[in-house]
């Protein structure tokens, strides 16, 4: 689902038990899934952000696709100890 081109507020309840049901386009924005994990990001203000932590996990990983394994320090250690073993 696309970017909001505003803020976007909803209500819910919590139940006896502290749940919450998340509105059906708040989980399809987020596009999530029965069971999936959430990130719940609190600061000094009262305000609660809530994360999709697969979408989090993603973005964290495009972050540092250039520490790839083809670009890893063990990578490279390991085909010197290789090369080093051949020559022996």
């Amino acid at each position: 689902m696309g970017e909001f081109n505003t803020v976007v507020q909803f209500t819910t309840e919590m139940d006896a038990r502290g749940r919450l049901v998340l509105p059906k386009l708040v989980r399809k924005h987020l596009n999530l899934k029965a069971k999936d994990e959430v990130i719940l990001t609190m600061g000094k203000d009262p305000v609660v952000q809530l994360s999709s932590r697969k979408h989090l996990a993603a973005k964290f990983r495009g972050q540092y696709k250039h520490l790839s394994a083809k670009n890893s320090m063990v990578t490279e250690l390991l085909a010197e100890r290789k090369k080093e073993a051949r020559n022996e």
